[in-house]
């Protein structure tokens, strides 16, 4: 368990998971059933200070003057055409990170972002040619729902842990978020509804697996040969693709839950008729969706997805017997792809 300080004019209260709330609340000779009455204050009712949270008594806000209830700053925010606003979210520190707010007939859905910037070094990802900047805090991931829902007036259910970052390479932070979002006396999102992408990170695979994470798990695979895999995501050269295959059937096997496998179809690259065959070969022994993506052009004149290649894809692997969908391309007029917003930003910054 984090171990964390008396507050001070630095401490924010949203770091707290509900458990370390009670744990800090009895160090402090208090209940430690005030932390429901504390996340709901925070989460529910959505207080700006700790002094109007209901509940709980004069001595207990007090004690808890100190800390502060910040949230990100929205400093840019995109509408596009097709519904979806794109977010720059700025820190405290001056760092920004990105969060996508998509529109779907069952309801909204949040991607929010791990680290400022990304160690991945994927070649397709935007994010990748951007300086990294350290992780995330729990707080800080938290934030971006607080302040998209306070902007937008709406209510997220749904998550995906796809924005800047690798999540598996902040998982301490991850994994706290995750207990703060699905805590029935916090925003209360029920773990089916969240999805933790990775491109890869097998013992963060396995950790989720050992400690079953309340959220399910997507894979960035997007290439079928290790040789690919390993020109277009380095991640490969450390975990290659038959010990990441056995991550994932060991993650299924102790979860009971099925993976989503993410394949971005690159014209000439991936999206051939042997790539079909190879990907529906790898993935056999694992009970898993394939969600195929359709490539956001980069600003530096990257290649957009063939659609009629992407179609014929699909169509093979449906005839094999796996369930298998075409993700509709959104945001594209609003430098919807990963990491474009945060490029702009530091290069606003650094003229």
């Amino acid at each position: 368990m984090k171990a964390y300080p008396i507050p001070n004019e630095k401490t924010s209260l949203y770091e707290y998971t509900k458990e370390e709330l009670r744990s800090w609340l009895l160090a402090h000779d208090d209940k430690a059933a005030h932390a429901e009455a504390i996340y709901e204050g925070l989460y529910r009712l959505r207080v700006r200070s700790t002094d109007e949270i209901p509940g709980i008594p004069l001595r207990l806000k007090e004690k808890l003057a100190p800390f502060l209830l910040p949230r990100p700053a929205i400093a840019t925010r995109r509408v596009s055409k097709d519904g979806t606003i794109k977010y720059l979210f700025r820190f405290l520190d001056g760092q920004a990170v990105e969060g996508v707010l998509l529109h779907y007939e069952h309801g909204h859905i949040l991607c929010v972002s791990t680290q400022k910037g990304c160690r991945m070094g994927c070649d397709f990802c935007a994010s990748s040619r951007l300086p990294y900047a350290g992780n995330l805090s729990a707080d800080e991931i938290v934030g971006q729902l607080l302040a998209v829902e306070e902007k937008e007036n709406v209510s997220i259910r749904n998550l995906v842990y796809m924005g800047i970052g690798e999540p598996l390479d902040n998982a301490d932070e991850v994994k706290r978020s995750l207990q703060i979002f699905t805590d029935q006396h916090g925003p209360g999102i029920g773990a089916r509804h969240i999805s933790v992408s990775t491109c890869g990170v097998v013992p963060g695979i396995l950790r989720m697996a050992e400690e079953n994470w309340p959220c399910r798990l997507a894979v960035s695979l997007h290439h079928v040969d290790d040789q690919k895999r390993s020109q277009s995501m380095p991640v490969n050269r450390k975990w290659n693709l038959s010990a990441l295959m056995q991550a994932c059937k060991t993650y299924t096997e102790k979860t009971g839950t099925i993976i989503l496998f993410e394949y971005a179809l690159i014209p000439g690259v991936n999206d051939r008729p042997a790539d079909a065959t190879r990907l529906i070969a790898l993935v056999k022994d694992i009970p898993c969706r394939i969600n195929l993506i359709g490539l956001n052009p980069l600003q530096q004149g990257g290649p957009g997805t063939d659609e009629e290649a992407a179609t014929r894809f699909r169509a093979q692997l449906q005839q094999a017997g796996l369930f298998a969908s075409k993700r509709k391309a959104l945001g594209q007029d609003i430098d919807g792809a990963c990491g474009q917003l945060r490029g702009q930003f530091i290069q606003e910054e650094t003229k």
